[in-house]
């Protein structure tokens, strides 16, 4: 060959080279409306759904004190002589009356109820002192052992007329709670008798049937690190959030023609319809996708594994952020953590163009960064002067009257909006409800876009109540949004 041949090989090879990387690394994000996938059909809707059923929502009114049977108030004046902030309701059941009553003691703690038209009581639920206590969920296994009933404590003792108990009790037991030390005072038999939870000073905590509350609480297990790392080392770090946010940097946009990005949730419990999601946003070919939470119904390696990273390594095309959320915890989140890149990757934030997302972690469990921490990062990173701002979130804000039912602590949710009333960010997204719904709060604009795969809730309309993902446009001078139906095809 000769020598001028071998220099426009090279030539040729470099100039290849060359429009490849620029094809890879500055492609531009195609934003026209695709066509729909085989198996599912895509109905393309604009942005918008206030409508749901108030039935399906609406905290029924309480009924007043003077409606109970004269049995049942009677015996709740013995067990709570003073209470507050009262909420009766009527049950009925397969042919049985019940009727709950819940009271305040203070500013959270809290009793709940339940009787029989004769005052006999069926079941006792408390939270106090940050400390849930209910039959079932009361001590873990080797933690409980009966005494004599002559080793009950006096003050035990003598509450026990309060609740209308006369005779001495058949067992007693001792149990080292989740919330410290109590007393199992057992009335009647396995069958149809009933225990009663005490302090060691004579408060109630619970009660319910002795099979229930002698049952031990089994928390999930939580995996090791060598489980996890049999599950998921197969993908290094391709899902680590710092290399997904390089990828996305590495795209050039072009501020005058702007870019796709698409929010879905709540993949969870549907793989048909999960692997129809990515396939249809492919599609839609966005800058990236981000999921606002409950990517696996238990957050465990295995699921992660084969749920969650198998069908995005088979179908997605683009690039995916992940929000936790509850369900991704349950099993602890080291799974969570172990893929996507520690605790950063819980909260986190990063720039698009003129646009600024943030993600954060409002799954308010004991692994998750203190939410005041939390809400102070966030304060600091919308304070950037951009265009547009973008908050992910899992559960929805209490504030939305249609959405309270299935939301985060109204404790949490009161900051939460006041700080993104106050940097006037243009849309939060959420998930936790399975379904699509809009509001506006004090000026923000917020999205539920839970139709990913989990069951959906029913009260959102055809609108709302179908599986959907969202497509969000940035164009030069505003923000298009439209909603993606999926509709599976009649066979």
């Amino acid at each position: 060959m000769k020598k001028s041949q071998k220099i426009l090989m090279v030539l040729g090879i470099a100039v290849t080279g060359l429009i490849l990387w620029i094809l890879f690394f500055s492609q531009k994000p195609d934003i026209s409306e695709p066509s729909g996938i085989v198996s599912f059909e895509e109905v393309v809707e604009p942005a918008g759904n206030t409508y749901a059923d108030p039935k399906f929502y609406r905290r029924l009114e309480s009924l007043p004190f003077k409606k109970l049977p004269t049995a049942v108030a009677e015996q709740f004046k013995k067990i709570i002589p003073v209470s507050k902030d009262l909420y009766i309701r009527k049950h009925k059941s397969r042919g049985r009356v019940s009727w709950s009553v819940k009271t305040m003691m203070g500013e959270k703690d809290q009793y709940t109820f339940s009787f029989l038209p004769d005052g006999k009581i069926i079941q006792i639920s408390s939270y106090i002192d940050d400390v849930t206590e209910n039959m079932g969920r009361i001590f873990l296994e080797g933690n409980i052992y009966e005494i004599l009933p002559d080793q009950i404590p006096e003050p035990v003792l003598n509450r026990l007329p309060f609740f209308g108990f006369e005779k001495r009790p058949s067992r007693a037991y001792s149990v080292a709670s989740l919330g410290g030390r109590r007393m199992f005072v057992q009335l009647g038999d396995a069958r149809d008798g009933l225990i009663l939870s005490f302090t060691e000073k004579g408060e109630i905590r619970s009660a319910g049937g002795v099979q229930s509350m002698l049952s031990p609480y089994k928390p999930r297990r939580i995996e090791t690190i060598e489980e996890i790392q049999g599950n998921l080392s197969k993908y290094g770090d391709r899902y680590h959030v710092n290399n997904v946010l390089m990828k996305i940097r590495n795209v050039r946009v072009d501020e005058n023609e702007g870019f796709r990005f698409v929010v879905f949730g709540d993949t969870r419990s549907n793989l048909q319809i999960w692997k129809a999601v990515l396939q249809s946003i492919n599609r839609w070919d966005p800058l990236f996708a981000v999921n606002v939470g409950d990517l696996t119904r238990y957050g465990y390696s295995m699921s992660m594994d084969g749920y969650l990273f198998q069908p995005l390594d088979k179908f997605a095309r683009f690039p995916f952020l992940p929000v936790v959320g509850n369900h991704d915890v349950r099993s602890g989140g080291l799974p969570y953590e172990y893929t996507f890149g520690g605790k950063d990757s819980r909260i986190f934030h990063f720039d698009v163009s003129n646009c600024r997302f943030v993600i954060m972690d409002n799954t308010g469990v004991e692994s998750a960064l203190p939410w005041e921490e939390q809400l102070q990062m966030a304060d600091k990173w919308l304070e950037v002067n951009k265009q547009y701002k973008f908050v992910f979130i899992h559960l929805p804000p209490y504030e939305v009257e249609r959405w309270s039912y299935h939301s985060m602590e109204q404790e949490m949710s009161g900051p939460f909006v006041k700080l993104m009333s106050k940097h006037r960010v243009d849309h939060v997204f959420c998930g936790h409800i399975h379904a699509y719904s809009t509001a506006t709060f004090e000026g923000v604009e917020y999205t539920i876009t839970g139709g990913g795969g989990a069951s959906l809730h029913k009260q959102y309309g055809k609108m709302g109540s179908v599986n959907h993902f969202v497509v969000v446009d940035i164009l030069p001078e505003s923000i298009k949004m439209r909603v993606v139906h999926l509709i599976a095809k009649k066979k």
